[in-house]
């Protein structure tokens, strides 16, 4: 894939509460609706099968990208649904 989502996109780092997230997910549908030939996951089954398969293996992607403060969170918080969400635009390696 060419396009890169906007920066506001990318930076899921800064998603710490409620609005944070609802701000990153306003982000992310206007990335679907700009580029949605860009995004593998277009229907909703597939991207919820890729969330699924996303979910299960958060960790060990925050672990391959080096990011030890999201590795071993007992509660999910706001920056790992948008993670996931981000993550459930494309296929599951």
């Amino acid at each position: 894939m060419d396009h890169q989502p906007s920066s506001a996109v990318l930076h899921t780092a800064e998603v710490a509460d409620r609005a944070s997230f609802a701000r990153f997910v306003g982000h992310l549908l206007e990335d679907y609706l700009e580029h949605p030939d860009e995004w593998e996951n277009i229907s909703l089954q597939d991207f919820l099968e890729a969330m699924q398969m996303h979910a299960l293996d958060i960790m060990r992607q925050y672990h391959h990208v080096q990011q030890p403060d999201q590795i071993g969170e007992e509660h999910p918080n706001w920056r790992q649904f948008a993670d996931l969400l981000l993550d459930a635009r494309v296929k599951p390696l």
